[in-house]
């Protein structure tokens, strides 16, 4: 009967780890794409300054998150994505528009497919 209620307790601990993980990424996901979609606003308003600033916050909000995202998430996920989020400053600090809008579409599907990859599924369980 112990080890029945001990299992049930490491299963009950180990479906809140999962949901904490998952809200913890969807809201993490979520602030840096804000971010993004931000800075890409201003792009297209060719307020270039205003969206250095939003997409250097998007950064910073991504190397704060490194205690979490170096250890939960895989690590050519978060190169590739680090390598997005300068890729997206470099079209922003040249003033290239269109550039920017690739850039950061390229961006935000780096973050989508971060966020997804850690939700549950039945392909990722099977």
């Amino acid at each position: 009967m112990k080890k029945a209620i001990a299992a049930a307790v490491l299963l009950a601990l180990l479906f809140g780890a999962a949901a904490w993980n998952i809200a913890h990424i969807d809201a993490l996901t979520g602030n840096l794409t804000a971010l993004a979609e931000e800075a890409l606003e201003f792009c297209r308003a060719e307020d270039y300054a205003a969206a250095e600033n939003s997409l250097r916050e998007a950064i910073e909000l991504w190397y704060a998150s490194e205690s979490y995202t170096h250890i939960m998430i895989r690590h050519s996920e978060v190169d590739s994505t680090t390598d997005a989020f300068y890729a997206a400053l470099e079209t922003i600090l040249t003033r290239d528009a269109d550039a920017a809008e690739s850039a950061i579409e390229c961006l935000e599907a780096h973050l989508h497919s971060i966020d997804s990859m850690e939700h549950v599924s039945f392909k990722s369980v099977f």
